[in-house]
């Protein structure tokens, strides 16, 4: 009798012990994983991007903004009044006398005179 309950109480600690353990901000985010509202949200703004996407496809490209250039991005204006931002993996504009350039990649064809 007395085994049982000492091995009763001796669990009990174990488990508040390892309870106690776990940080309270990664309780917060588990139960936040399992919202079953967040999945409903998720879903509503997904058909907003997906309504958005549509939108944005119907503009066409005026010109690009030169003066908001970075080395990897580039700006345009659209004909619906807006700025899209194109970010490329790589550089594309190099500084030339203070301002940003395009790179010119184009191949041309060289004669190799001996």
């Amino acid at each position: 009798m007395k085994k049982s309950f000492l091995r009763r109480i001796s669990w009990l600690m174990v488990i508040i012990m390892g309870l106690t353990i776990i940080p309270t901000p990664v309780v917060a985010t588990i139960m936040e994983e399992y919202n079953p509202n967040k999945f409903k949200e998720i879903g509503e703004q997904r058909k907003a991007l997906e309504t958005d996407a549509d939108s944005i496809e119907e503009a066409e490209v005026l010109y690009e903004v030169e003066s908001k250039r970075e080395a990897n991005v580039k700006h345009f204006r659209m004909s619906d009044g807006t700025i899209r931002a194109a970010i490329y993996p790589d550089v594309v504009h190099y500084e030339k006398n203070g301002k940003l350039v395009d790179i010119d990649n184009s191949l041309t064809e060289k004669s190799n005179v001996d």
